[in-house]
């Protein structure tokens, strides 16, 4: 699978959860991701495994906003560096 996105084909909504963190729930090619950015750097998980953890807590969030060019490209360079064999990381895990 090629996980190296093409400029304008990511489809989603930023969440702003607080003042330093943000997470991007977005299409790529027909697949559901998160990117959650804390303090601007970003990681990359699996939808299942960043629901499980985060949406049972209260969460203070202005409604969902269009993906930004700037995330965009953000997110796009979070799947350069994952490579060809994306590593989904689990609350607590460390990369």
């Amino acid at each position: 699978m090629d996980i190296h996105p093409s400029s304008g084909r990511i489809q989603g909504q930023l969440l702003r959860l607080s003042a330093r963190r943000e997470v991007a729930i977005y299409l790529l090619e027909g697949m559901l991701w998160v990117a959650d950015f804390i303090d601007g750097h970003g990681e990359l998980f699996e939808p299942e495994t960043w629901f499980r953890f985060n949406c049972g807590r209260r969460m203070l969030r202005e409604s969902g906003l269009p993906l930004s060019a700037d995330i965009a490209m953000k997110i796009e360079e979070l799947h350069r560096a994952a490579g060809e064999a994306p590593t989904f990381l689990s609350k607590g895990d460390t990369a």
